[in-house]
C-alpha cells in the first residue's frame, strides 16, 4: 500500500533526527514524503492527502503534542469525515530525551490526540513510533521498515 509521510518540523533545516528518519523513509519506493513548512497551500495539501489510504505524521514532540505547524495543518487541511475518513494512520514522534525519561503515561498522552482525532474522523490509528534522543540509526531503519509495510 502506498504511504504518505507528512513531516511537521518548525525548523527542519536544522533537524538531525527527523532528517535521519526522512533519509531512511525515502529508501522505500512505496513511501511519498511531504515536508510541510509555512506557508503551505491548503487546497494542494487536501488533494495530495486524498490520494493516499495510509498516512503517517512525523514530528518532534513539543510539550507532549505536535508543533504549531502540525496543528495549523490539522485545523486547515483535515476536515472530519471529508478527507481522512476510512484512512489508516501511523505516527512517528521524535523526543528530546532518552527512553528512560518517558513512562507509559507520557507515551499515552502523546498518542491520545491521535486516538481522538482518528476516531472522530472515522479513520484508524494503526501504530505509534517513538524515536528517542539516544536511539541509533538501526532504530530509524526499523521504524522506516515498519512504515513501509
Amino acid at each position: 500500500m502506498k504511504t504518505l509521510v507528512i513531516i511537521f518540523h518548525p525548523n527542519y533545516s536544522e533537524s538531525v533526527r527527523n532528517k535521519l528518519l526522512v533519509t531512511e523513509l525515502s529508501k522505500n519506493d512505496n513511501v511519498t514524503l511531504r515536508i510541510i513548512q509555512n506557508p503551505f497551500d491548503v487546497q494542494t495539501e487536501k488533494e495530495i492527502l486524498s490520494q493516499f489510504q495510509r498516512v503517517v505524521f512525523q514530528y518532534p514532540v513539543y510539550w507532549w503534542a505536535l508543533p504549531a505547524i502540525g496543528k495549523q495543518y490539522l485545523e486547515t487541511v483535515i476536515q472530519p469525515k471529508e478527507i481522512i475518513s476510512n484512512k489508516q494512520f501511523k505516527i512517528i514522534q521524535t523526543v528530546g530525551g532518552a527512553k528512560e525519561i518517558y513512562d507509559a503515561r507520557d507515551i499515552q498522552v502523546m498518542k491520545t490526540i491521535w486516538e481522538v482525532i482518528t476516531e472522530y474522523c472515522g479513520a484508524k490509528l494503526l501504530d505509534q513510533f517513538i524515536f528517542y534522543a539516544d536511539d541509533s540509526i538501526q532504530v530509524a531503519e526499523k521504524i522506516a521498515a515498519e512504515i513501509a509495510k
